[in-house]
C-alpha cells in the first residue's frame, strides 16, 4: 500500500489546516496576519538553548507561526517586529512548506 500522493504537498495542506483551525489574527507590524502564538513552545525552545549573554536578567517571548506569503518577507535575526503592539526581536527563523517559524524575544536586563 503506498502514498499515493505528493507527500510533500501532503504536510504543506495539514500544516496550513492546523494554522487556519488553531489560528487567529495578529497584527504584525501593523498588517494582520493569521498566526499561532505558542509561549509554551518558546520556553521548550529556550531551556534547550541556555542563554550565553550573562547580562540578560530576564527574556520572555512567544514563537509565531504563519504564512511567508501572509507576513510578506522573512525576518532577519536581530530585526524588531511589533507584534500586537508591543516590540520583539528576532530571534531564529526556520522556513519549511511555506510556513515560517520565528522566535521573538522581549528583553530586559
Amino acid at each position: 500500500m503506498g502514498f499515493g500522493g505528493d507527500f510533500s504537498s501532503a504536510v504543506k495542506k495539514a500544516d496550513l489546516t492546523l494554522l487556519e483551525i488553531f489560528g487567529g489574527e495578529v497584527d504584525i507590524d501593523g498588517r494582520p496576519v493569521l498566526a499561532v502564538m505558542d509561549d509554551d513552545q518558546y520556553r521548550e525552545y529556550r531551556a534547550k538553548r541556555q542563554s550565553d549573554n550573562v547580562d540578560e536578567i530576564f527574556t520572555a517571548g512567544t514563537l509565531l507561526t504563519c504564512r511567508l506569503d501572509d507576513l510578506g518577507f522573512r525576518p532577519d535575526r536581530g530585526s524588531l517586529l511589533t507584534v500586537e503592539g508591543k516590540p520583539f526581536f528576532v530571534g531564529n527563523v526556520t522556513l519549511g512548506e511555506g510556513l515560517l517559524e520565528i522566535e521573538l524575544e522581549a528583553r530586559e536586563v
